[in-house]
């Protein structure tokens, strides 16, 4: 299925690429959503059953000692990249997973603020400096155009989001599919 290919391309970037570590950056702009928070669940099992070890979380709800746990603010998210940075190499994979609502923006709402693309950006673009490759996926209403904004900025890796440019997604069919789909590795 198109599914299925899409999984394996995602965490097989590069088949050249060397992974020497593997990091789950997650970002639960609503913690109050059962839809959101079983979200994050699902993408923490399907990230740990595909060697991830390392998490940092911003909405965490299952807090554990492999998980990196910061404030959810944009305060929270800034520490967490900045943490992030002072672990992040050469060769590394980050799979970025933000769920939560969107606006018409293209930002994730973080609590009352948001997260906007271009904050998103200047963030992924520290990836790119350090050598490492993303994946990055997008849950949010109107994140359609955050893979784009990704491409644009040279940032190498994967992007994608259910959501059309300038529509809302629906997360609570994608993700639960997504997750234990790649967490089972089926297609």
């Amino acid at each position: 299925s198109q599914i299925g290919k899409l999984q394996s391309q995602l965490l097989d970037v590069a088949p050249e690429f060397p992974i020497t570590k593997r990091i789950a950056v997650i970002i639960n702009g609503d913690t109050d959503e059962s839809r959101h928070t079983g979200n994050v669940d699902r993408a923490i099992a399907a990230l740990e059953a595909q060697g991830f070890d390392t998490f940092y979380i911003v909405g965490d709800t299952t807090p554990s000692e492999s998980h990196n746990v910061f404030n959810h603010s944009l305060e929270g998210i800034n520490e967490m990249f900045t943490s992030l940075a002072g672990e992040l190499q050469k060769d590394n994979l980050v799979f970025f997973y933000g769920t939560g609502h969107g606006d018409k923006e293209s930002s994730m709402i973080i609590g009352e603020q948001k997260y906007t693309k271009s904050n998103m950006i200047t963030h992924f673009e520290m990836i790119k400096d350090k050598g490492a490759r993303g994946v990055f996926v997008f849950d949010t209403c109107y994140s359609g155009s955050i893979p784009r904004a990704i491409y644009e900025a040279g940032i190498e890796g994967v992007a994608l989001s259910p959501a059309p440019v300038g529509k809302t997604a629906s997360c609570q069919f994608f993700a639960p599919r997504f997750f234990d789909s790649l967490r089972e590795g089926r297609d």
